[in-house]
């Protein structure tokens, strides 16, 4: 009777074993893990799999990826390449589009990167905005009745741009929201600059304007 019991036992196992293969398989798709992330790239790029969030019943997998190229690449070259990765893991995993993609030439510079569930792909650093100014309990005042100072809003302030590989490019930054200047009380000032390879920083500074 034990041994009647113990294949009967042994079966079910088998089975239920059978449906957990099939259920990870039956979309012809790898499960979602580190090792498996890892041996689909391992040929072309250095993988460091920084996070990940498995599929569920309702919703699909992501992940956060920091991919190390293994020979020189030239940093226009970046978008395809990111491009190519993103199909590599869609067709190889059931993840949705909220992924995190950093991709980093072999010499350790950033080449380009892919943000969440934003399609853009941005080359290389993002620029910096830099807004100086002095810290105080009060909303900085601008009154409409001076010119307006792009670069020098209010007083004791100072906004300038950088860019790792264009250096400076205080020259390119605008004001988003201009139309804000006519409207009297609490407003944010919205800059922008874009480098020379289109990638685009925002930085705010809130200000009370006065008549």
């Amino acid at each position: 009777m034990k041994r009647i019991m113990l294949l009967i036992t042994g079966f079910l196992l088998l089975i239920m074993l059978a449906g957990c293969r099939s259920s990870n398989n039956s979309n012809g798709k790898l499960p979602l893990t580190k090792e498996n992330v890892q041996k689909v790239f391992s040929e072309q790029y250095y993988v460091r799999v920084d996070a990940i969030d498995e599929p569920t019943e309702t919703d699909k997998g992501s992940v956060e990826i920091t991919f190390g190229t293994k020979k020189n690449v030239n940093r226009k070259d970046s978008p395809k390449l990111i491009k190519d990765i993103r199909k590599e893991l869609h067709e190889n995993f059931d993840i949705g589009s909220d992924n995190h993609i950093e991709l980093y030439n072999y010499n350790k510079k950033l080449l380009g990167s892919t943000q969440y569930d934003n399609d853009k792909i941005e080359i290389g650093e993002i620029p910096y905005i830099n807004i100086e100014h002095l810290i105080s309990m009060e909303l900085p005042k601008y009154s409409m009745s001076t010119k307006f100072n792009l670069f020098n809003p209010i007083k004791g302030a100072t906004v300038t741009a950088t860019d790792d590989e264009d250096g400076d490019i205080t020259n390119k930054v605008k004001l988003k929201n201009s139309e804000v200047l006519t409207k009297l009380g609490k407003q944010t000032l919205i800059y922008e600059v874009i480098d020379s390879d289109g990638n685009t920083r925002t930085s705010e500074l809130d200000i009370e304007i006065t008549k």
